[in-house]
């Protein structure tokens, strides 16, 4: 059960602002997102602060990694410049710096909006709001992805001081994005797990899209002697370019749909349970059948990206993004609920009592 408005408690829009600024001021407690009890103690409320502050560190460290791995990377020192007789560190690219620039402002938009919602929404209206949910799981996921793709560019050079400050700003935020999900998944929020999921999928397979059109991930940009020649391998043809911005626009097209179908077609009956989008099958065919073709499109890619190309990154994250698809088919495919057969049904107003449905 998650609480109603404090007795007293301001109505007006302000007043859900002015709410949520009692609580962080100690003088009153409202729950939200970033700590769901109704019944707080003193440690409760320091949860809510560390809640916070873990996700003011990992903006802060996020910012200040991406916004300076361009000149960070620029630093040659111990690389291999002047003759390569293996891979060749030639610096950040511009599109590698393109993503660290996203990274930073997706983390900014997606914590900014995560204050707004609990600000705005208590524990108990912020539960139904799968589509704040899932902007802010969007938003933040790709930060952290993106992120992680400016962190494996550090590795090349270990010994510089932005490698373990790159180290440090994906493992907060890797950790922030885990503590949000549960909180979230306390308050039982609708399609948590449909978002969840298939954000960090589409978000992987988005960086290893640009990187392939860039041409950052193939291996004629880390030059490999060869019988003291240097080859350079061939670029990536437009076809297999294509089924790289396939994979994560089939993964979004279908999460876009799946959140506007499930609003749709949602119906909430006393007494008889909820009707969503699976007792529409023919609609939930258009939902399923990308999410699918992404899958096998994936494991193309996969191929494609391991076939004459030795650049590492672009191996890692063909792999994770196609295991991250056949996950996000396996979560997706399972008939009803909202999460992995989990029901919410109304009890009355301001509660919700939980159902799991059990396959006969």
């Amino acid at each position: 059960m998650y609480a109603k408005h404090p007795e007293g408690a301001e109505t007006g829009d302000m007043g859900r602002a002015q709410r949520f600024a009692k609580t962080v001021l100690a003088s009153d407690w409202v729950p939200t997102v970033v700590n769901p009890v109704t019944t707080p103690d003193s440690m409760d409320r320091g949860k809510f602060y560390f809640h916070i502050g873990v996700w003011v560190i990992a903006l802060s460290l996020n910012c200040t990694m991406n916004f300076w791995s361009k000149s960070a990377m620029e630093d040659k020192t111990g690389a291999l410049t002047d003759s390569c007789t293996s891979d060749c560190y030639l610096g950040m690219s511009d599109t590698a710096y393109v993503i660290a620039i996203l990274s930073a402002v997706s983390t900014i938009i997606g914590v900014v909006a995560l204050l707004a919602g609990a600000a705005w929404f208590t524990a108990d209206e912020y539960r139904s709001k799968a589509w704040l949910n899932t902007i802010i799981t969007f938003l933040t996921a790709f930060g952290m992805v993106t992120a992680y793709y400016t962190f494996m560019a550090a590795a090349k050079q270990t010994g510089q001081l932005f490698f373990w400050v790159s180290l440090i700003a994906v493992s907060f935020q890797t950790y922030a994005q885990v503590l949000l999900y549960c909180t979230s998944a306390t308050l039982n929020v609708l399609m948590l797990p449909r978002a969840f999921l298939p954000s960090i999928g589409a978000s992987v397979q988005f960086v290893s899209a640009l990187a392939i059109s860039s041409g950052d991930f193939k291996s004629n940009a880390l030059i490999t002697q060869v019988n003291s020649t240097s080859v350079a391998y061939a670029e990536f043809t437009t076809a297999q370019k294509t089924v790289a911005w396939l994979v994560p626009g089939f993964t979004l097209f279908s999460l876009v749909l799946m959140i506007f179908m499930r609003r749709s077609t949602r119906v909430i009956e006393a007494g008889k349970g909820v009707q969503d989008i699976s007792n529409f099958p023919f609609m939930r065919s258009f939902v399923l059948t990308p999410f699918l073709a992404a899958g096998f499109l994936s494991v193309y890619k996969l191929s494609f990206m391991t076939v004459d190309n030795n650049d590492p990154s672009a191996y890692v994250f063909a792999l994770i993004g196609t295991m991250f698809n056949f996950v996000i088919i396996s979560v997706v495919f399972v008939p009803g609920g909202d999460a992995f057969g989990i029901d919410a049904e109304p009890f009355y107003e301001g509660t919700y009592a939980i159902t799991r449905s059990v396959a006969s």
